[in-house]
């Protein structure tokens, strides 16, 4: 990764604590993905948050990106920031990297697509620095990532943006976190305040499930879409790639296509990969 200095931003990273919830659904989650929920049991945590922001707030635009942190590799992994950041650090945005799962914190109790062949998560990485958070299973994820939202949107003990005023809010996922984010939206997107919009990048057919073992499952159908009756505005963006996958999650984005509305958009890129050589080049591309 290059140095963020020579293009006029900096990195903070904090902990973050509290106590999270997780969630078993009213009735029946239906593939409107127009779903009620009630809260569960509790659990406390401790994760990390990054924050990327211009040096001189002069630069900021006013908007915040939100990211769920992609943990398909056994990592907490930033994907839209390595797809984006040279849109992100030439237009002004802030970007904030969430560690909302467990599996990129220290690869345990998690089923992963690379379990047995890499473990990057940031315990192993870095225990030291690390060792002293705590995770309690992606079951509370959904919590977590909503009342970290909260404490960026309208902080009280801490100012993870040091005094920048947000004026739009955008929470994003790719991938895996596209997963978990339908799930987030359809479950927690109207409630709150926190969001203007969302940005949902290479979905598969259904989304990740309400709850799972070891608690009670709750898991969608194999097409979901997301809900209609958001009012908030949605964009999902897919490549050519995702249409016809069917990865960890049953269906295809192809069946389950949205059309446009008031306030969703679905745009699909013709001859592009779900993952292509920019996902690791595009680390060291500062845009000049």
């Amino acid at each position: 990764m290059f140095n963020l200095k020579t293009v006029g931003y900096k990195s903070k990273e904090f902990f973050i604590s509290g106590t999270a919830r997780s969630y078993l659904p009213v009735g029946e989650l239906s593939s409107d993905g127009q779903w009620l929920v009630q809260e569960n049991d509790q659990a406390e945590y401790m994760t990390r948050i990054t924050v990327k922001r211009p040096i001189d707030p002069a630069d900021f635009n006013g908007t915040v990106v939100v990211e769920w942190n992609n943990v398909s590799g056994n990592t907490d992994a930033p994907a839209e920031w390595n797809f984006a950041h040279t849109e992100f650090t030439r237009e002004g945005y802030a970007w904030i990297g969430v560690s909302a799962q467990r599996k990129g914190i220290d690869n345990v109790g998690e089923i992963g697509l690379l379990d047995g062949v890499l473990d990057a998560s940031l315990k192993t990485v870095n225990p030291a620095r690390y060792g002293i958070l705590n995770h309690p299973g992606d079951n509370y994820s959904y919590s977590m990532f909503h009342q970290i939202a909260h404490k960026i949107r309208y902080p009280e003990e801490e100012d993870f943006l040091e005094g920048l005023t947000i004026e739009r809010m955008i929470a994003a996922g790719e991938s895996q976190s596209a997963a978990r984010m339908i799930t987030y939206i359809n479950i927690l997107g109207k409630t709150g305040g926190l969001f203007d919009g969302f940005f949902v990048h290479s979905r598969f057919g259904s989304s990740a499930p309400v709850s799972e073992a070891p608690l009670e499952a709750a898991i969608p159908p194999a097409l979901v879409k997301i809900r209609e009756d958001l009012h908030k505005p949605v964009m999902l963006l897919q490549t050519e790639t995702d249409l016809f996958v069917e990865s960890f999650l049953p269906g295809n984005a192809y069946e389950n296509r949205q059309d446009d509305t008031e306030y969703f958009r679905l745009w699909e890129v013709a001859g592009t990969a779900h993952a292509d050589t920019y996902s690791t080049l595009g680390l060291f591309d500062r845009g000049t």
